[in-house]
């Protein structure tokens, strides 16, 4: 099959869609095939040059064009300081961005049956971080749920079928899942589509309605599958080393676009001898430092990995650089280092994509064992004897506590929907987002209580790629990092306490976190993954080259 190359950047293109006459193309000049940093641009096809229609700071994702042709729709995250995700256009010709709708995000333009325009997107209800698919006018009347996903479900894109009654919706909980075909009356559920398992990251329609398209990765890299409408059999479209990502049809229904490329990402360590790279081969990530400074634990994505989110556990000893797979049965999301530096705590996919807590030693001949069986998104060192987890009741979040030995699981705040950070050495205290104050960034104390505000738009929401913790304590709790807008400080422990001193209103700037008795801003860098003490921190690369192609339908 032979693709034609549209962009030729040395960056990377994602997100590509085209025009309603399939003349011009829109894509994201930026890395991130979901949301991230980036700029809005459109070429005239085939040989036009690409012009740059946006030049702001905002995390972007998923343009589409206007059913005319003339406008340009694109999601943001937290644009102008705003602690929302919204739906802006832009013009074809140039000029400046607006917003059209708040707390909008994914949106397209679609026909309701008196060939009115109408769009159709995803919002946030206000119920933890549930996401749910609607459909509106423009102005946002005549409003109505298309498709409403469990508590902490995030349904982020949709797409009408060509005959107007069924909707394509991608969604995830922690992780993404297989895509999902849902009535667009909005009469149930629906089912899923396409391989399973898989984690399905976009989709479209072929202009006939016949065939579904898949952007999903079932354990070997992103590519594009399709499978006819309604129940036929999911067939694989897209092959080879390179990772395909989005989907849109050209207007005859004889070719798509979509972005192929590759990325990597590397450990890197800085100490005493400056910066050095410690990894160099496959996408490593979610570094974590021993807690005497001598070792780096990390984890490797792997063919065959049922979720982006999880990898291998590795660990490289960083004065001879020798390095060491361990645990070689498990793949991990989510891991936690001991503070004497001998066991590891962690949640693990199974092969049914469940993820339970599991404990395990780092030196010695001890089998791991399994905690709990809660599905689980994180995983923590609390109070001695404890292990602090994140997990799902009922499609709830809660964070639990747990013996080492698996007894007396209880829930350890009772606030729901937290998306947990960290935990203090003492147990007592949990850093988090609340899913209903997008952007902000709370100390929750163990059992319950009024939280400490510590800022209110340090944290913004959590993307698909693992992130640093925007709030951790050292093992020893001699030092607590807090990252502000990119800018990581260290803030040393105050006599008698574990918390820092915070102002009411929480800290407003990264100057009023700087203005703190002995803090030190550690790095700007916005990948730190801070260390034992000051001097030390790990940190990842990502290099990623993506262009957008031309691919004909087999």
């Amino acid at each position: 099959m032979s693709y034609t190359q549209l962009t030729n950047f040395a960056d990377s293109a994602t997100s590509p869609a085209l025009s309603p006459d399939g003349r011009m193309l829109t894509f994201v000049r930026g890395e991130s095939t979901f949301a991230g940093p980036g700029q809005i641009y459109v070429k005239l096809l085939p040989d036009g040059e690409p012009v740059q229609l946006t030049n702001d700071n905002s995390s972007k994702m998923s343009p589409k064009f206007s059913l005319d042709g003339a406008r340009i729709g694109y999601s943001t995250a937290f644009a102008d300081a705003a602690k929302t995700m919204d739906t802006w256009v832009v013009p074809v010709l140039g000029g400046q961005p607006r917003r059209l709708l708040t707390n909008a995000v994914g949106l397209t333009w679609i026909e309701n049956a008196a060939r009115q325009p109408r769009v159709l997107f995803s919002e946030l209800t206000g119920r933890g971080g549930q996401m749910s698919i609607v459909s509106s006018t423009e102005s946002r009347t005549e409003q109505r749920t298309v498709y409403l996903p469990p508590e902490n479900g995030m349904a982020h894109r949709s797409y009408l079928s060509p005959d107007g009654k069924w909707a394509l919706v991608i969604e995830m909980l922690d992780t993404w899942l297989p895509c999902r075909l849902t009535p667009f009356d909005g009469s149930s559920p629906g089912k899923p589509v396409g391989p399973a398992p898989a984690q399905c990251t976009d989709a479209a329609w072929s202009p006939d309605g016949r065939w579904m398209y898949f952007s999903t990765s079932t354990g070997s890299g992103v590519h594009t599958w399709r499978q006819r409408f309604p129940d036929g059999t999911p067939e694989q479209v897209t092959f080879g080393v390179t990772e395909e990502e989005g989907i849109h049809f050209a207007p005859d229904g004889r070719s798509f676009v979509t972005s192929i490329g590759t990325s990597q990402s590397t450990v890197w360590i800085h100490d005493s001898q400056g910066d050095r790279q410690i990894t160099s081969e496959g996408y490593s990530f979610r570094p974590s430092i021993s807690p005497d400074g001598k070792k780096l634990y990390y984890l490797i994505r792997a063919a065959g990995t049922a979720s982006f989110i999880a990898g291998g556990l590795w660990v490289a000893d960083l004065a001879s650089g020798q390095r060491q797979r361990l645990l070689p049965d498990f793949q991990m999301r989510h891991y936690t280092i001991s503070a004497d530096g001998q066991r590891v705590v962690f949640v693990a996919s199974d092969e049914k994509g469940h993820a339970p807590v599991w404990l395990a030693s780092l030196n010695g001949p001890t089998a791991p064992r399994r905690l709990a069986t809660l599905n689980s998104w994180g995983a923590w060192f609390g109070a001695p004897g404890e292990v602090v987890l994140e997990g799902e009741e009922k499609g709830t979040l809660f964070v639990y506590r747990i013996k080492e030995d698996g007894g007396e699981l209880q829930k350890m705040v009772p606030t729901s929907n937290l998306f947990a950070f960290s935990v203090s050495p003492d147990g007592r205290w949990v850093a988090a987002q609340d899913s209903r104050a997008w952007g902000a960034l709370y100390a929750f104390p163990a059992g319950g209580g009024a939280p400490t505000l510590i800022c209110t738009s340090c944290s913004p929401p959590q993307g698909t790629d693992p992130k640093p913790p925007d709030m951790v304590w050292t093992p020893d709790g001699t030092f607590v990092y807090l990252k502000f807008a990119g800018s990581t400080y260290a803030i040393p422990r105050q006599p008698g306490q574990l918390m820092p001193v915070v102002p009411a209103s929480g800290f407003l700037s990264k100057d009023a976190v700087a203005a703190l008795p002995g803090a030190r801003l550690i790095s700007e860098q916005d990948n730190l993954f801070p260390g034992p003490n000051p001097s030390i921190y790990a940190f990842t690369k990502i290099a990623t080259q993506r262009n957008i192609y031309r691919v004909p339908v087999p």
